[in-house]
């Protein structure tokens, strides 16, 4: 889309965290910021809008629907031919809205309501749910009706949605707080 990138990771040397990458990449950069996982693409309409809404104090998901497509599928420019491995529903469905993948947002917003949690553990998940209960509480959340692509691919660990993911308990403590400005606030200091 003719946009700077920035290509950041998380502390050589050790397990992947997708936290501190994040934040590692909003550090080098100010104004409107995409922040977007090497494995998902969304409809850029759909990005343009975004960033149009990120000038405000928001965060922005750039999509309602997200489609899980086999890793063979990056060779194909239309991605809306792929069949999808699973596709997570969009905006009438009683089922959650995917969080995961890409969102936009200015980088004063994203300090505010404290960035990603580089608390969490050095494992796979739940990063995206504690920072859209910090942005729920904390700021405004808009989604933009349009598709996120996102590939299949493996990760060290699993995915593993249980309570037997040391993140599963700072999700706990992130829903928790959802909706009350001083539980939040006092949960995402980090003195």
């Amino acid at each position: 889309m003719g946009l700077p990138v920035i290509e950041s990771d998380s502390t050589p040397g050790l397990a992947f965290h997708l936290a501190e990458a994040r934040n590692f990449a909003v550090r080098q950069t100010t104004g409107v910021v995409i922040v977007a996982d090497a494995d998902s693409v969304a409809d850029p309409e759909s990005i343009r809008t975004a960033i149009e809404l990120a000038h405000s104090d928001c965060v922005v998901w750039p999509f309602i629907r997200y489609h899980y497509l086999p890793p063979e599928a990056t060779d194909v420019e239309d991605l809306s031919t792929v069949t999808p491995i699973y596709t997570k529903p969009g905006r009438h469905s009683s089922a959650k809205l995917s969080v995961g993948g890409m969102f936009v947002t200015n980088t004063e917003t994203y300090w505010r309501i404290g960035g990603q949690d580089d608390r969490l553990e050095r494992t796979w998940g739940f990063e995206d749910d504690c920072f859209l209960a910090a942005a729920e509480t904390l700021s405004t959340v808009h989604r933009v009706d349009g598709n996120l692509y996102a590939f299949a691919h493996d990760v060290e660990g699993g995915r593993d949605w249980s309570p037997k993911n040391p993140n599963y308990v700072w999700a706990e403590k992130y829903k928790r707080a959802r909706g009350n400005r001083a539980r939040m606030l006092a949960l995402i200091a980090r003195d």
